[in-house]
């Protein structure tokens, strides 16, 4: 039958039923991995938030210490301009005291000034006198000198710094220093023009100062009545201790918690050699000045601080150097205003590993969280996974059961057997309508046919023309739909009968008589869907009731499939009884169509079978 209705492009189509629970079981197989996989994600996308909550705080420390580095940068070359700008102004001052003008004075003059009757010495043991005060009153000038050109530019006056404090050094071992670029430069500068000299070891006598003294050197033109070039007045600046003593840019307040011991500060020269290094992991790091490399061989992309014709001021920046990730931070500070090339660098590298240790307890227990929330949400997925084939396979075994089931439905000799048992009923319920009809009726009740392959047939039967039906939904142990269905041609004999029985006032309407017509059928539905109800429950042991019915009009198979949409669409298998009665020798036949849910027909076709088996016993 379900291939006739198959042929006859039926929508009632017993396949369907199965097909759908075909598609749940595949629906919740596919569900399975991908709730597994989308457990596995939630776990992968927590253990990344946390790498990368901890990976952003790492990025924003090493960018707080780039800007802390830059500050203390700052800070020392502000110094190191001061230290060098005073150095010029105390060059110019020096240059025009009248101890200097005095000397040159009688120098021209052949050892007499002739304006005071000075003697030269006596000139020259004042401006030593000069000197010396100056010396003492700026702690970090290694050196004060007028140098003549006369005789390869000898000195005339020089006050040094040593160990044993500020001293005059006598006459006689005075050098000749017209060779050296600090003299010559500023013997051909105009008046009140300052040389300043790079930053670079101090040398003595033609070799290396044993002292390894890094300094920087001020000079300034001395001119004779004449208007011709005298000497120079030279002041050198120990650069190392006014690194130490401006601010001391390794322990200044700005770069104190930035700068560990494992910390290198250090200062370049024009060419990027560390010639000064202010802490000892900068002189462990780079060694001697004598033997430094330039920095920009290490640093590589600094070296465009060190270019000739460079412009740019200062490198920051993570880097990779021997002994792990370093934080880099390089200053360029000019020295002369004239001479862009003459500069020196301040600088610092710090280890990443120091600036993110404060971070490195974080660092563990967002690890161990990570792996915590990993191992929990693997856990969780191997629980649910589990939980899923579990519910998968009983799942499986419910729709095996279910689809056994809607295989084989309701099997003829359960239909016969009910058949027989609805017309034990029949007779009660033919009383009842005759009652109602006020006329004798007999009732007759074919043994049940299959749903949905009875669909054909019935809607050949309805075809398009209108029809009455009486929808109940059932409840108990067999939930569904029941329908009561009444062809026109039926409900017309049946309302007339109805009315011959129980006549009413002639002046009422059309919708108040169609309205006592629609409770009427109701009554003829309860009585008929009580033969069905009164067999299952008084045979089988089923206990089924159903709701108040609810009557509709429509074109037949429209209204069919609109009742039957509730239970499943109308494909699920289900009965179709029929009953045919006769009343005032008028032939009425009318259609009941028990559509159960999955359970409830399982439910109908077990009790069926067992009232069968104890029957044929």
């Amino acid at each position: 039958m379900s291939g006739g209705s198959e042929r006859r492009g039926c929508p009632f189509a017993p396949s369907r039923r199965a097909k759908r629970l075909q598609s749940g079981a595949t629906r919740l197989g596919t569900a399975l991995p991908i709730g597994i996989l989308a457990l596995v994600a939630l776990a992968a996308s927590a253990g990344s938030v946390a790498w990368l909550v901890v990976r952003d705080y790492d990025a924003l420390l090493v960018t707080r210490e780039v800007d802390r580095l830059g500050e203390g940068g700052r800070h020392a070359g502000r110094q190191v301009r001061a230290a060098v700008d005073d150095m010029r102004r105390d060059a110019l001052f020096l240059a025009d005291t009248p101890a200097v003008r005095g000397v040159v004075r009688a120098g021209t003059a052949g050892g007499v000034d002739p304006e005071t009757g000075l003697t030269e010495a006596r000139w020259r043991a004042g401006l030593a006198h000069v000197f010396s005060s100056l010396a003492r009153a700026k702690p970090d000038y290694l050196q004060v000198r007028l140098i003549g050109v006369a005789d390869d530019g000898r000195e005339l006056v020089r006050v040094d710094r040593d160990s044993r404090g500020v001293h005059t050094i006598a006459p006689e071992v005075l050098q000749a220093k017209g060779s050296r670029p600090y003299f010559r430069e500023a013997v051909a500068l105009d008046p009140g023009r300052v040389y300043v000299s790079p930053l670079e070891m101090n040398r003595e006598r033609g070799g290396l100062d044993p002292r390894m003294l890094r300094v920087v050197r001020a000079s300034t033109p001395v001119y004779g009545p004449d208007g011709r070039p005298f000497g120079a007045i030279v002041i050198k600046l120990d650069f190392g201790a006014a690194m130490a003593n401006v601010a001391d840019f390794a322990d200044s307040a700005e770069l104190a918690p930035a700068l560990s011991d494992d910390a290198a500060a250090f200062v370049t020269d024009q060419r990027g050699v560390p010639l000064l290094t202010l802490t000892r992991a900068a002189l462990d790091r780079f060694g001697p000045p004598t033997g430094a490399e330039p920095i920009q061989d290490t640093l590589v992309g600094a070296a465009g601080l060190f270019a000739p014709e460079g412009t740019t001021t200062r490198f920051a920046g993570e880097v990779a150097l021997g002994g792990g990730a370093q934080i880099a931070y390089l200053r360029k500070v000019g020295l002369d205003p004239d001479h862009p090339d003459r500069f020196v660098a301040i600088g610092a590298l710090v280890p990443r590993a120091t600036v993110l240790a404060p971070v490195r307890e974080l660092h563990r227990r967002a690890r161990g969280t990570g792996l915590f929330a990993t191992g929990l949400f693997l856990l969780v997925a191997s629980g649910a996974g589990l939980l899923l084939v579990r519910m998968r396979r009983q799942v499986e075994r419910r729709d095996a059961r279910l689809e056994a089931v809607i295989e084989n439905a309701i099997t003829d000799k359960q239909r016969d057997f009910l058949g027989e048992l609805m017309n034990v009923g029949s007779a009660s319920a033919a009383t009842a309508l005759a009652r109602i009809l006020a006329t004798p009726v007999s009732m007759e009740i074919p043994p049940p046919r299959a749903w949905p392959d009875a669909a054909p047939t019935l809607l050949e039967e309805l075809g398009s023309r209108p029809m009455t039906c009486a929808a109940m939904e059932t409840t108990g142990d067999v939930p569904g739909v029941l329908l009561f269905l009444l062809p026109e041609g039926s409900r017309k004999a049946l309302t007339e009968l109805l009315s011959g029985g129980l006549s009413g006032p002639p002046d009422r309407t059309e919708a108040a008589r169609a309205a006592v017509d629609d409770a009427r059928i109701r009554d003829v539905a309860d009585i008929l869907s009580g033969v069905f109800l009164t067999a299952t429950h008084r045979f089988c042991g089923l206990a089924i009731h159903h709701s108040a019915p609810v009557v509709t009009m429509g074109e037949g198979p429209a209204l069919l499939r609109k009742e039957l949409a509730g239970a499943g669409g109308g494909d699920a298998p289900g009965l179709l009884i029929e009953a045919r009665f006769t009343a005032s020798s008028r032939a009425m036949r009318v259609h009941m169509l028990v559509a159960p849910r999955p359970q409830g027909l399982e439910a109908l076709a077990g009790s069926l079978e067992h009232a069968l088996s104890i029957c044929l016993d």
